[in-house]
């Protein structure tokens, strides 16, 4: 029945669907999918574009340092009831990754330095979000732990397997085996050379194959699903960009080969089960971005408009000039 479905799906939409995903999961008319609003967390309701704001909770960190699982569940169901009554659909939260320093500027968004006790208060926030209408994106996967040159593609990892799947990954799993995430965010950094957004032994091998996690995975902020490649992170299980026009740079070895389409249409029924497990999918967002989206295409124009008339004057003046000192 899924291959029915998305089979009706047009290459184009799917394009459009993984491509441009940021804040927003676009509409599928031919899967009668609406608009999916999606807004950023953890510890809040925080939409900078659209001034989308909501209560601002006591942090992750604060949360694990009570110990307290029945609490941690508690603050779900909360934050979960005023997400959805927002008409808001996915939640860039809970985050989970490891205070491996002090001196880490997401720790406040992370919940402890030990692997065990963040994936039991995360998988039991997330229980309670779940209970509303909303999908969590699960973030940042993985080993994320540092600030230091995220934004420019340059935060690369190393760690053994080890370490990894003890530490890094333990909060991850727990949090898709116990705490039923219907979605993940992959992160800025790289695993050895490999952006995570592109790498399949992350987002497939131990993900989807090994922890049986069926949602979504988007990437994180703009600046990361420019620092990947979109037609190798689709292949690598990596579903959706959270930018804007990112379909312009899925190319003829997605869309021209079995293995490209294959992996779209694989995304797109990601993005579908999502909203169906969800419950969010009848719902209707309560917000639009396309204000922004048009506003940045006023100044696209404005700029190339103005770079066009530069070089056109620039030109009748040399003309001028040229013609001048030939008299």
């Amino acid at each position: 029945m899924w291959d029915e479905l998305v089979e009706q799906i047009s290459i184009s939409d799917m394009k459009n669907l993984v491509g441009n995903a940021g804040w927003e999961v676009m509409a599928l008319k031919a899967a009668d999918k609406p608009t999916m609003m999606d807004c950023d967390g953890p510890n809040a309701i925080n939409n900078f574009m659209t001034g989308a704001y909501g209560n601002a909770y006591t942090n992750q960190s604060n949360l694990a340092s009570t110990w307290n699982e029945a609490m941690a569940y508690e603050k779900g169901q909360l934050f979960g009831k005023e997400i959805e009554s927002y008409n808001i659909n996915g939640i860039y939260a809970p985050a989970c990754n490891i205070h491996r320093s002090p001196f880490s500027g997401r720790n406040y968004e992370y919940y402890s330095e030990d692997g065990n006790l963040s994936g039991i208060i995360c998988a039991a926030e997330i229980k309670g979000i779940n209970e509303s209408n909303v999908y969590c994106y699960l973030k940042h996967f993985a080993l994320n732990d540092q600030e230091n040159h995220r934004g420019d593609g340059g935060l690369v990892t190393w760690a053994n397997e080890q370490a990894i799947r003890e530490i890094y990954l333990k909060p991850f799993e727990m949090a898709v085996k116990d705490g039923k995430t219907l979605g993940i965010m992959s992160s800025f950094n790289r695993i050895g050379t490999t952006p995570t957004a592109e790498s399949y032994e992350l987002l497939t091998t131990i993900l989807r194959n090994e922890w049986g996690f069926k949602g979504t995975v988007i990437t994180d902020c703009v600046m990361a699903a420019d620092t990947e490649d979109v037609n190798r992170a689709l292949l690598a299980g990596n579903d959706i960009q959270l930018t804007f026009l990112g379909q312009t740079r899925i190319s003829n070895d997605i869309t021209g080969t079995v293995s490209g389409v294959k992996a779209l249409r694989q995304a797109t029924k990601n993005v579908l089960y999502t909203a169906l497990e969800s419950g969010a999918y009848g719902v209707t967002g309560g917000y639009h971005k396309y204000g922004f989206q048009i506003g940045l295409i006023i100044i696209g124009v404005v700029c190339w408009g103005s770079i066009i008339t530069y070089f056109v004057r620039r030109h009748i003046r040399m003309k001028k000039w040229k013609n001048g000192s030939a008299v």
